[in-house]
């Protein structure tokens, strides 16, 4: 994954696209339907983006 790839996938979770943020988890990590919305979910849960400075990218899993 690259960090553009990241970046665009942080900034579709930001702006609460979640349907486009599960379409890039599930291309990007292999994720399932179930899996890749969970993941979104999770993210969009989290004190975000009021505080960059988290790794949020940590998310990913290895390899990603």
């Amino acid at each position: 994954m690259t960090i553009s790839t990241k970046a665009e996938l942080i900034t579709a979770i930001a702006r609460n696209q979640k349907i486009r943020a599960i379409k890039l988890v599930r291309e990007l990590c292999g994720y399932g339907l179930k899996e890749a919305k969970d993941f979104v979910e999770t993210a969009a849960a989290a004190d975000f983006p009021s505080d960059y400075n988290k790794p949020y990218v940590a998310w990913l899993p290895p390899g990603h």
